[in-house]
Parts: structure tokens; sequence; C-alpha cells
């Protein structure tokens, strides 16, 4: 039977068991930023699930939009400068504020039905937000979905450092003792999710953030290429050097329109920063202030390269919204080396150029290089775009923070593919009391599965054997298995799946059957998005198995199927067996088919022996996306 593939878009709006979301944003007071544009995407996103936003924003009133109703309800950002003499007392007075303020939601206002979510989490309201989650009464069900920003000490000193360390690691150990159905924790790279958990806090899901759908990419205008930066005047955005370097590159490129938004939360901030890019650079355009969601699009689709001249080592495994809002535009990208946004642009295939240093001469050689390359690295950008924007979907976004979380303690539900005789990852993949040539090699996979980081949210497999997606599913309930079986569909030709369409491809003892497994492997990475997972099993030493449903081509020591697969970070490559095994395998029939014999007791089950596999197995990554995991210390 033939397996059709459904594409990724358009899709039905799946249920939800929610009615209401409130949103809770410190940051929602003005008609510009990230804050506006998410509560638009939330809004209608949520619209067209039947469900109604509730949007709780700051008590500040400055340009707020008309288009999205925010009650007032916060004194203190999530983004107040802290006070260098006592960060440690100006935190925990701002979270006490903070607890006041969020003491005006009754039981009322979250009843049955209604998710919380609070998409700007930082350590001025985290210590607040964990104790009034804990202080809800056992009858209110309302779960609270927190979307964590920052690691602690960003931007600031070592004084800084200890006090958001010490607030988060407080707040992470309340949400810890929680029920698991209280409370949900995202963070977007892999490595700010790391950085949590190593300071206690529960599971922390990647989520990356939504975009707009920007529409299709227009052509270029005549004229003068055009360079733009967007966001605010502080000296971890890079403003000042961005401000220092051009001179320099006025000079060398007269001909270059340059624009730049000058912003601060403090209009006389936000004047006096430029005052000073006018004196350095009069020619250069400036953008003052806020820009409304209409402008600052416009402001993108104008632009041939974006700048991001970004502290390296406060965005070292941070993500960008600007970044993320100019690869879903197409545009060609200038960034820092060394950091999760270069690493995303290097596996999406975004044009960019990356300059090594935080001064304002690697930046100059930078910008410099990107507009001589300037039409290359556009056509490298529009090619990644669509791709690049499918996996920051805010439909998809808005699908995970309503998925209904299981309750504690609860069974996940089982897969859609049916288990048949397989064994079960509960029953420790034993049969009858017996080990199986797959059993340790099962067990692998399972225990790195459940400590895995990652969250794939939409799977392919190439084979019909229930045993891995049993293990998944068992980690990632919600894990949605597309099914393209070999040998009806081609692994060879996956022609009908757009590149980069899943998190997670796996494949169960299959590649020995296929006649090119190699060209099965490019179409395995090729759908697979950059960061997403791969995990293969296969056989070194079966006798011949397979027809006549289909043919037996190959075996596969560890490192010749790790060659196999090229453009990944392998994780795990292993193999079990031992000599008793092989032996007992091709000496004795023990009625379990043509394989030989594939039960026997732990004696021989157990020992593993390198130089003598069976069954082999890889897990790897696509692209450099997880190298910024180890970057962000919480010392």
């Amino acid at each position: 039977m033939s397996t059709t593939l459904q594409p990724s878009r358009p899709r039905p709006e799946p249920p939800t068991a929610f009615a209401r979301l409130i949103v809770l944003d410190p940051g929602l007071f003005y008609d510009g930023g990230h804050h506006a544009t998410l509560a638009r995407l939330l809004r209608e996103e949520s619209a067209r699930r039947g469900v109604r936003p509730v949007f709780c924003g700051g008590r500040r009133d400055d340009r707020r939009p008309d288009d999205i109703p925010i009650r007032p309800f916060f004194r203190v950002s999530a983004y107040a400068p802290v006070d260098p003499a006592d960060p440690a007392a100006f935190l925990r007075r701002c979270n006490r504020e903070t607890r006041e303020d969020l003491g005006a939601l009754g039981v009322d206002d979250l009843g049955s039905g209604t998710l919380v979510l609070v998409p700007t989490v930082t350590a001025r309201c985290v210590l607040a937000l964990a104790e009034w989650i804990g202080s809800m009464p056992e009858s209110v069900s309302c779960p609270v979905a927190m979307v964590l920003m920052f690691p602690p000490g960003r931007g600031g000193g070592d004084g800084l450092r200890a006090a958001e360390t010490e607030i988060y690691a407080e707040a992470m150990a309340r949400l810890a003792s929680l029920p698991t159905e209280r409370v949900r924790l995202f963070a977007e790279p892999p490595a700010l999710a790391a950085c949590f958990e190593r300071l206690g806090a529960p599971r922390v899901q990647t989520l990356p953030w939504p975009v707009a759908d920007p529409g299709p990419p227009g052509e270029r205008r005549p004229g003068p290429t055009r360079v733009l930066y967007l966001g605010g005047a502080s000296p971890a955005r890079g403003f000042d050097r961005f401000t220092d370097a051009l001179p320099s590159l006025l000079a060398a490129h007269p001909e270059t329109e340059f624009t730049v938004q000058a912003h601060a939360w403090d209009p006389a901030e936000t004047e006096a920063a430029a005052a000073r890019l006018t004196a350095r650079a009069p020619r250069v355009r400036v953008l003052r202030g806020v820009l409304g969601p209409d402008a600052y699009a416009s402001e993108l689709r104008g632009a041939d390269i974006v700048v991001l001249p970004l502290d390296p080592g406060v965005y070292a495994g941070l993500g960008s919204g600007v970044f993320a809002e100019a690869g879903a535009h197409g545009r060609a990208l200038v960034l820092p080396a060394g950091t999760w946004i270069a690493e995303q642009a290097d596996a999406w295939r975004l044009g960019h150029v990356a300059f090594e240093h935080a001064d304002p001469g690697a930046l100059v050689l930078a910008v410099c290089r990107a507009i001589d390359e300037r039409d290359d690295l556009l056509a490298r950008s529009v090619a990644a775009r669509e791709a690049f924007a499918r996996d920051r979907d805010p439909g998809v976004f808005v699908d995970r923070l309503l998925a209904t979380p299981p309750a504690s303690g609860a069974v996940r539900p089982p897969s859609r593919i049916q288990a048949q005789s397989n064994p079960r990852p509960d029953d420790d993949f034993l049969v009858d009391g017996l080990w199986t040539p797959q059993t340790s090699m099962l067990r692998s996979i399972r225990d790195w599965v459940l400590a895995a980081p990652d969250e794939p949210r939409r799977a392919l497999s190439i084979d019909r054997n229930p045993t891995l997606c049993e293990i998944f599913r068992r980690r990632w309930p919600g894990l949605d298995v597309t099914e393209a079986c070999w040998p009806e569909s081609d692994a060879q030709n996956l022609h009908s799946i757009p590149d980069s369409s899943f998190d997670l491809v796996f494949s169960h003892q299959v590649l020995e059957h296929i006649p090119k497994p190699w060209l099965a492997a490019a179409e395995l990475v090729r759908v697979l998005r950059p960061g997403g997972l791969g995990v293969h099993t296969t056989c070194a030493a079966n006798p011949r198995h397979g027809p006549p449903a289909f043919n037996d081509y190959y075996r596969f020591l560890p490192d010749g199927l790790e060659q196999l697969f090229d453009g990944v970070e392998t994780i795990v490559k292993a193999g079990w067996g031992n000599r008793q095994a092989l032996l007992y395998n091709h000496a004795i029939d023990d009625g379990h088919g043509t394989l030989g014999g594939r039960r026997f007791a732990r004696a021989i089950g157990e020992p593993n022996d390198e130089n003598f596999p069976w069954a082999t197995w890889i897990i790897f990554r696509k692209g450099s996306a997880c190298r910024a995991a180890t970057r962000l210390s919480t010392s």
C-alpha cells in the first residue's frame, strides 16, 4: 500500500482543550517591536483555533496599538535596567511588585479551559511567577507556559550574574516541585534550555520564536545597495559599534544607503543615540524610536543587507528576533561568528558574512564584503527563506503552546503505528525474558531519547516496524509521524517532500535492504531540518533476509554507517555483538526464522565486543546548531 505524503501547509487546525489564552507580557505597551508582533500573531492563530486571547501588558502608555486590546497590568518591565549598586535587592524588589500585580488575577480568571502564556520571562519576574503558580489552589487547573529569555548575567558583570543566578535557581527549584501539568518551560536556543536545566529547572522544551509570513519575495528595487540596522540603541546590540564603523563604511562605499534605527525606552536616550549617530555619520538615514509593524516590515523588504553587530559574548547562545525576521524575508546578513544565530545561518544556508571580533574594524570588513557579494548572498537567502520561515511558523508555535500536557503519572498515549509482537519499551526489550540481538541497542537508544533536550514535532519513518516510534512517542507523545515505507515509497528519491520538512527522521533495520543506501541517506538528510535528529539502525552480521518482500544488499559497521550521512554531526555511533552471539547466530536454529539464533540468555545477550558487532546504529544532528549548547555557563 502506497503512503501519501502530506505537505506541512496548509493543515487542519488541531482540536485544543483550551477556550481562552491569557497572555501576561510586561513588555506589551506600545505599537511596535517583537511584543506587539507576537501579540498579533497570537491573536490571529488563537482565533483560527476558536481560542479567545486576553492580553495583560505593561502600565506604560507609549502609543498603544489600536488593534490589540491591552489590559494595563504590570508596573515592572521584563527589561528594567538593574541598579548596579545592589542588583540582588533590585531584582527582589521587581519580583515583589510583579507578584503583587499577579495577585489581581483571581480564581475566576483562571477557570477551566484557560492557558496562561508568559512570553518574556527574565530575572525581574521569574521568582514572582514561580511563587504565584505555586500559590494557586488545587481547584485551579490552569497551566502556565513560560518562555525563558536570557541566561544569568546577560550584558552585566559578576555582581549581576551572581544575583540573577540566585533568583533563577530559587525560582527553578519552586517550579520543579510543582505537578508537571501545572507549568511548561520553553526556550529558543538549545543552549539556553540547557542553561536553565543546569539551574534546576524541570524539562525545558526548545521552541523557535515565530515570525509573520512575509509573503513572496519581490524583485529587488533598482538603485544602490541598502544596508539596515534594526533594534535598540544598546551596547549588547552593538549600536555604538556600528556607529563607530559607519564613517569608514561611508568612505569605502559612498554610494551605499545606510539606515539605522535609534531606539531606547527613554525618549531622551533615543534622541541622544540619534545625535551620536548623526554626529559620526551625517549622511545616514535615522529611524527614531519605535517602528510600527507596517513600517518595520517595509524597512526589511527594502533592505539588501541587515547588520546585526551583536556582542558575541552576550549572544553566544541566544536568539534574535531581528535575525529571525530578516531570514524569513530572505535578506543578506552580517552577524557575529561563534554564536547560535551564526550557526543557524550556516545550517539554513542563509547568505551571510560573519565577523570574528567585537570591534568596529572587523565589522567594517564584514559589511564591505557583504556589499561586494550582495547578489550572491541575496540569492542564497531567498532560496532558503521558505524553509527557514516554515520552522518559525506561528501556527506551529501556538499548537505547541496549546498541546494538552500529560498529567502527573499519566500514561502517555500509544503510537498510531500499532505495536505488533515487538517488545515495548517498558518491557526492557526482552522477549519472554530472553535477550535478542536488538535488546542492548534499543535500550541505548531509549536512554538517549529520554535524556534528549530536543522537542521534535514532525517526524518521518521509512519503515513499518513500530519499535522506534514507540520509544519516541513515550518521550514526545505529540509527535506527528509521517510514513514513507520502503519499498512502496522510494527512500532514494523523496521528491514529493520539501527540504527541511521534519524535525526527526528515522529508520529501523531498513538501510541494508535499499539498493543505493547512499542516495537514501542524502534524501533523509535533505528532508531533515537544520538541527533536527536522525536515528537509524541496521545490522553488521545478519544472515541474508528480506526476500521475497524485498531484497538484501549490505551490512554496515558503525564507521561505515556514519560515512553514509553527509552534513551531519554524529552524536552516537555504536554497535552491539560478541563472539558467542555470532557463533550462536550462525550455528543454531532455535526456531525463530531464517536469521538463526535470536533468543539467548543474559550471559550472551549483555556482553559487547566492538570487534564482533551484530546490530549497529547511529544518532546524529543535521548541521552545526548543537555546538552552542556548551557556551552558556551558570558560573
